[in-house]
Protein backbone atom coordinates (compact mmCIF):
# COMPACT_ATOMS: atom_id res chain seq x y z
CA UNK A 1 0.00 0.00 0.00
CA UNK A 2 1.13 3.50 -1.04
CA UNK A 3 2.16 6.01 1.98
CA UNK A 4 -0.29 8.97 1.55
CA UNK A 5 1.86 12.31 0.92
CA UNK A 6 3.04 14.76 3.41
CA UNK A 7 3.18 17.75 1.25
CA UNK A 8 0.88 18.90 -1.32
CA UNK A 9 2.73 21.45 -3.99
CA UNK A 10 0.25 23.70 -5.71
CA UNK A 11 1.86 25.15 -8.64
CA UNK A 12 -0.62 28.17 -10.30
CA UNK A 13 -0.08 28.98 -13.55
CA UNK A 14 -1.57 31.17 -16.48
CA UNK A 15 0.18 31.13 -19.89
CA UNK A 16 3.32 31.11 -18.50
CA UNK A 17 4.20 27.64 -20.73
CA UNK A 18 8.18 29.16 -21.16
CA UNK A 19 8.93 28.91 -16.91
CA UNK A 20 6.58 26.00 -16.59
CA UNK A 21 9.39 23.17 -17.46
CA UNK A 22 11.73 24.48 -14.94
CA UNK A 23 9.36 25.09 -12.08
CA UNK A 24 7.79 20.98 -12.29
CA UNK A 25 11.32 19.96 -12.76
CA UNK A 26 12.78 22.28 -9.49
CA UNK A 27 9.85 20.02 -7.67
CA UNK A 28 10.14 16.83 -9.15
CA UNK A 29 13.79 17.00 -8.24
CA UNK A 30 13.21 17.14 -4.62
CA UNK A 31 15.41 15.89 -1.86
CA UNK A 32 12.53 14.35 -0.28
CA UNK A 33 11.20 11.14 -1.23
CA UNK A 34 8.94 11.48 -4.05
CA UNK A 35 6.42 9.39 -2.78
CA UNK A 36 5.76 12.03 0.47
CA UNK A 37 4.95 14.87 -1.92
CA UNK A 38 2.43 15.08 -4.66
CA UNK A 39 2.47 18.04 -7.33
CA UNK A 40 -0.19 19.59 -8.34
CA UNK A 41 -0.70 22.05 -11.14
CA UNK A 42 -3.70 24.24 -11.81
CA UNK A 43 -4.04 25.92 -15.30
CA UNK A 44 -6.04 28.67 -15.03
CA UNK A 45 -6.85 28.53 -18.29
CA UNK A 46 -3.68 29.16 -20.17
CA UNK A 47 -4.60 29.48 -24.39
CA UNK A 48 -0.44 29.16 -24.51
CA UNK A 49 1.21 25.51 -24.86
CA UNK A 50 1.01 24.61 -20.85
CA UNK A 51 -0.80 21.74 -21.63
CA UNK A 52 1.06 20.79 -23.44
CA UNK A 53 4.62 21.03 -21.23
CA UNK A 54 2.19 19.73 -18.80
CA UNK A 55 1.72 16.69 -20.81
CA UNK A 56 5.15 15.74 -20.48
CA UNK A 57 5.23 15.00 -17.22
CA UNK A 58 2.04 13.63 -17.11
CA UNK A 59 3.63 10.49 -14.61
CA UNK A 60 4.80 13.09 -11.96
CA UNK A 61 1.69 15.81 -11.48
CA UNK A 62 -1.33 15.89 -11.31
CA UNK A 63 -2.32 18.41 -14.41
CA UNK A 64 -6.09 20.47 -13.69
CA UNK A 65 -7.19 22.58 -15.99
CA UNK A 66 -9.62 25.22 -15.21
CA UNK A 67 -11.64 28.53 -16.83
CA UNK A 68 -9.74 31.07 -15.95
CA UNK A 69 -10.80 32.99 -13.18
CA UNK A 70 -7.44 34.05 -11.43
CA UNK A 71 -4.93 33.05 -9.05
CA UNK A 72 -6.96 32.79 -6.08
CA UNK A 73 -9.23 30.58 -7.80
CA UNK A 74 -6.39 28.82 -8.95
CA UNK A 75 -5.44 28.53 -5.72
CA UNK A 76 -8.82 27.26 -3.98
CA UNK A 77 -9.01 24.44 -6.36
CA UNK A 78 -5.38 23.48 -5.67
CA UNK A 79 -6.05 22.91 -2.04
CA UNK A 80 -9.50 21.89 -2.52
CA UNK A 81 -7.73 18.57 -4.76
CA UNK A 82 -4.83 18.22 -2.27
CA UNK A 83 -4.27 15.17 0.33
CA UNK A 84 -1.01 16.27 1.95
CA UNK A 85 -0.85 17.47 5.30
CA UNK A 86 0.75 20.79 4.28
CA UNK A 87 0.59 22.58 1.02
CA UNK A 88 3.49 24.53 -0.64
CA UNK A 89 2.34 26.64 -3.13
CA UNK A 90 4.82 27.70 -6.44
CA UNK A 91 3.76 30.15 -9.08
CA UNK A 92 4.91 29.06 -12.21
CA UNK A 93 7.67 31.62 -12.69
CA UNK A 94 9.56 30.62 -9.65
CA UNK A 95 11.11 27.29 -8.61
CA UNK A 96 12.19 25.61 -5.82
CA UNK A 97 15.76 25.13 -4.39
CA UNK A 98 16.51 21.05 -4.02
CA UNK A 99 16.12 21.13 -0.28
CA UNK A 100 12.92 23.07 0.20
CA UNK A 101 10.40 20.42 0.64
CA UNK A 102 12.46 18.85 3.61
CA UNK A 103 13.16 21.82 5.59
CA UNK A 104 9.55 22.94 5.15
CA UNK A 105 7.94 19.50 6.23
CA UNK A 106 11.31 19.09 9.12
CA UNK A 107 9.72 22.85 10.40
CA UNK A 108 6.18 21.82 11.01
CA UNK A 109 7.09 18.56 12.39
CA UNK A 110 9.46 20.15 15.17
CA UNK A 111 6.71 22.89 15.77
CA UNK A 112 3.30 20.88 15.78
CA UNK A 113 1.49 24.39 16.53
CA UNK A 114 2.57 25.94 13.93
CA UNK A 115 0.19 26.99 11.12
CA UNK A 116 2.44 28.87 8.41
CA UNK A 117 5.70 28.82 7.74
CA UNK A 118 7.95 31.04 5.71
CA UNK A 119 11.27 31.01 3.83
CA UNK A 120 13.64 33.37 2.51
CA UNK A 121 13.75 33.73 -1.93
CA UNK A 122 16.55 34.98 -4.06
CA UNK A 123 15.84 37.79 -6.80
CA UNK A 124 17.01 36.59 -10.65
CA UNK A 125 16.47 37.46 -13.62
CA UNK A 126 15.68 35.66 -17.03
CA UNK A 127 19.10 33.36 -17.32
CA UNK A 128 18.82 32.88 -13.53
CA UNK A 129 21.44 35.03 -12.19
CA UNK A 130 21.04 36.45 -8.72
CA UNK A 131 20.22 39.98 -8.21
CA UNK A 132 19.23 40.02 -4.84
CA UNK A 133 19.64 37.46 -2.19
CA UNK A 134 17.84 35.85 0.81
CA UNK A 135 14.85 38.80 0.22
CA UNK A 136 12.72 39.62 2.72
CA UNK A 137 15.07 40.76 4.85
CA UNK A 138 12.97 41.33 7.61
CA UNK A 139 10.90 37.84 8.23
CA UNK A 140 9.27 37.83 12.10
CA UNK A 141 7.96 34.76 13.48
CA UNK A 142 5.44 33.30 16.61
CA UNK A 143 1.99 33.63 17.46
CA UNK A 144 1.69 37.42 14.94
CA UNK A 145 -2.11 37.83 16.03
CA UNK A 146 -1.63 41.52 17.28
CA UNK A 147 0.72 42.42 14.18
CA UNK A 148 -1.48 40.94 11.46
CA UNK A 149 -4.43 43.26 13.45
CA UNK A 150 -2.56 46.33 13.23
CA UNK A 151 -1.64 45.62 9.90
CA UNK A 152 2.04 44.71 10.21
CA UNK A 153 2.82 41.18 9.38
CA UNK A 154 5.65 40.95 6.21
CA UNK A 155 6.14 37.25 4.73
CA UNK A 156 7.06 36.02 1.12
CA UNK A 157 5.47 35.59 -1.82
CA UNK A 158 3.53 32.92 -2.99
CA UNK A 159 6.38 30.77 -3.48
CA UNK A 160 7.83 31.28 0.00
CA UNK A 161 4.48 30.13 2.19
CA UNK A 162 3.60 26.87 3.19
CA UNK A 163 0.79 26.05 4.96
CA UNK A 164 -1.09 23.23 7.32
CA UNK A 165 -4.17 22.04 5.12
CA UNK A 166 -6.44 21.82 7.24
CA UNK A 167 -6.10 25.79 8.33
CA UNK A 168 -6.38 26.53 4.40
CA UNK A 169 -9.58 24.86 4.23
CA UNK A 170 -11.04 27.44 7.06
CA UNK A 171 -10.36 30.43 4.78
CA UNK A 172 -11.04 29.96 0.85
CA UNK A 173 -9.87 33.45 -0.73
CA UNK A 174 -12.03 35.48 -1.84
CA UNK A 175 -12.06 34.81 -6.04
CA UNK A 176 -13.29 37.85 -7.64
CA UNK A 177 -11.16 40.37 -5.41
CA UNK A 178 -7.92 38.16 -5.43
CA UNK A 179 -7.90 37.79 -9.21
CA UNK A 180 -4.05 38.67 -8.56
CA UNK A 181 -1.84 39.01 -5.65
CA UNK A 182 -4.31 36.19 -3.66
CA UNK A 183 -0.55 35.44 -1.24
CA UNK A 184 -1.57 39.31 0.06
CA UNK A 185 -4.95 37.65 1.53
CA UNK A 186 -3.05 34.83 3.16
CA UNK A 187 -0.35 36.92 4.82
CA UNK A 188 -2.75 38.91 6.24
CA UNK A 189 -5.72 35.99 7.70
CA UNK A 190 -3.13 33.10 7.87
CA UNK A 191 -1.31 34.84 11.60
CA UNK A 192 -4.91 34.62 12.92
CA UNK A 193 -5.17 31.18 12.71
CA UNK A 194 -1.71 29.98 14.46
CA UNK A 195 1.96 30.57 14.75
CA UNK A 196 4.49 31.06 11.90
CA UNK A 197 7.72 29.90 11.55
CA UNK A 198 10.61 31.08 9.28
CA UNK A 199 13.16 29.16 7.31
CA UNK A 200 16.15 31.98 7.24
CA UNK A 201 18.19 30.66 3.87
CA UNK A 202 16.38 31.40 0.30
CA UNK A 203 14.51 28.14 -0.22
CA UNK A 204 13.07 29.26 -4.35
CA UNK A 205 14.14 31.71 -6.56
CA UNK A 206 11.60 34.42 -7.37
Amino acid sequence: MSRRPLVSIVLDTYNYAPFLDRAIRSVAGQTMDAARYEILVVDDGSTDDTADVAARWASRIRYLPKVNGGQASAFNVGVAEAVGEVVCFLDADDYFRPTKLERVWQSFRVNPRVVTVFNRYDVVNQSGEVVRRNEPRCLVEGDLRERALLGFVRGAPSSGISVRREALLQIPIPEAEFRISADHFLLNVLPLLGPMAMIGSAEHAY
